[in-house]
């Protein structure tokens, strides 16, 4: 048979406990909405920590000649007191990562033996998080990221103080005069 002080009770809809006003106030399931938070931040860092490594172990690709400066620099050999001349090569180049961009870089190069080709092919290796290569998106990426941890910090924060309002005021609920006297009246006090 139903206990009596079960229906007065439920007949009152009075929690069993602060566990269950927490409950119906909704802080279990700011706590869920919590840790899913929390688990997409930390999924992301351990992402970007993955493809930061996978990035550096750089790309292989063919860049292209674009033009060449030469000029000659003379130093005095400290040794014999001679003259000696060298050879400086600036060489332009471009390559085009898989994404369909095209990145245009050059470097120096000391006494080659014959000027380079315009248009000719030479092998680079290049890291996918080089700044040169992420220079034209890597302030709109690092924006973007800044403002989703930005916001989801703030979410977790705000959630969080909703969980401990809901605690406070469930606790303050139970033992409050209102929920004293319908457990007094279910019998169960």
């Amino acid at each position: 048979m139903n206990d009596p002080r079960h229906a007065k009770r439920d007949q009152a809809n009075g929690p069993s406990s602060v566990a269950s006003l927490f409950a119906r106030q909704g802080g279990y399931a700011a706590i869920i909405v919590l840790l899913m938070v929390a688990a997409s931040v930390v999924g992301s860092f351990v992402y970007g920590k993955i493809a930061s490594r996978l990035n550096r172990e750089g790309v292989i690709t063919d860049a292209t000649v674009l033009s060449f400066e030469e000029y000659t620099e003379t130093w005095r050999s400290p040794n014999d007191n001679t003259d000696i001349n060298t050879l400086h090569t600036i060489v332009t180049y471009q390559f085009e990562t898989p994404d369909g961009n095209s990145y245009t870089d050059s470097f120096e190069t000391l006494d080659l033996a014959e000027p380079p080709q315009i248009g000719s092919l030479f092998p680079i290796r290049y890291a996918k998080s080089d700044p040169m290569v992420n220079e034209a998106r890597e302030g709109h990426y690092q924006r973007n990221t800044d403002a989703m941890l930005g916001i989801a910090v703030a979410f977790m924060g705000v959630t969080l103080l909703y969980v401990a309002i809901c605690w406070w005021n469930a606790r303050k609920t139970w033992h409050g005069p209102e929920q004293q006297k319908l457990r007094q009246e279910a019998g169960i006090e």
